[in-house]
């Protein structure tokens, strides 16, 4: 096609020596820039600029940058109820008939057998909880089931003496907390039965196993969304969940905050956060 542009420029000098630049810089003749081809016999073409990678002057549209997934997945959330080994919470508790103590809840070891009940080969973590510098204490055996935290077995020591005086068991178990989405909504309302294996132990020596049907119904006062803040000895403490449970022991109120725990407690007692190992 080089070979063309001579005859084309003859007779023209001013249009052959405007092809020069074009020619030496290596362009086709279907580079040059601005030549209406009807006045060199070519109706109808014209000749326009390019870079030889395209043969319009017309640009690839942009891609359209897509919206962010609002419903993407943005990762697990924390436990409500932290639930590992070597946890300890430490508490306030203001007693009306006792005054004001404190309370450590340890999570100990590594899962074994609870060892008695309907749920004795059961394996699940000892807790122990000691108030009053360790003269009033439990141990009990609880383990977390996807959702929820629950208790199997607990033995309960006499403030007094320091002797087991009551051995209580749970089937299926007895509810700590469920975390599942649907159980800690505003407004939520379920309840939980289950049989109570209780046996009163006086001297060392243990009385009859009496087992009674119990009810729990939990309510959720306020959810994480309802922005409600509660301040403890241990801080101010956010978006927490409240929840209520009326049960064979009365009405008790609880508000946990995700990541630590039960923050407060009332009912007979109320219990405050003074610290908690899981978090500096």
């Amino acid at each position: 096609m080089i070979d063309l542009i001579p005859s084309l420029f003859r007779g023209s000098p001013s249009r052959a020596s405007s092809a020069v630049p074009f020619l030496k810089s290596g362009f086709r003749v279907l580079t040059l820039c601005g030549l209406t081809l009807g006045s060199l016999g070519l109706s109808g073409l014209v000749l326009g600029c390019s870079d030889g990678s395209n043969s319009t002057n017309e640009k690839p549209s942009p891609k359209p940058t897509p919206a962010p997934d609002k419903t993407a997945d943005a990762g697990p959330k924390e436990d409500i109820l932290p639930w590992k080994p070597g946890l300890v919470w430490i508490y306030k508790v203001t007693d009306p008939s006792e005054g004001v103590s404190n309370k450590t809840t340890t999570i100990a070891g590594e899962p074994e057998a609870v060892g008695r009940g309907p749920n004795a080969d059961t394996m699940a973590y000892k807790v122990e909880t000691k108030k009053r510098d360790g003269a009033d204490q439990t141990i009990s055996w609880q383990n977390r089931i996807g959702d929820l935290v629950v208790r199997y077995r607990e033995q309960s020591y006499s403030a007094k003496t320091n002797e087991l005086e009551l051995e209580e068991m749970w089937d299926p178990y007895k509810l700590h907390i469920d975390e599942s989405d649907k159980h800690t909504k505003h407004g939520a309302k379920w309840t939980q039965e289950y049989d109570e294996i209780s046996v009163a132990i006086t001297n060392g020596v243990e009385e009859p196993a009496v087992t009674a049907k119990r009810t729990d119904a939990w309510q959720v006062s306020s959810a994480e969304e309802d922005g409600v803040s509660v301040t403890v000895p241990a801080g101010t403490f956010d978006n927490v969940i409240v929840l209520q449970k009326v049960g064979p022991g009365g009405t008790k109120t609880y508000w946990y905050a995700r990541g630590y725990g039960k923050v407060k407690e009332t009912g007979s007692q109320t219990e405050e956060l003074v610290s908690f190992s899981g978090h500096p």
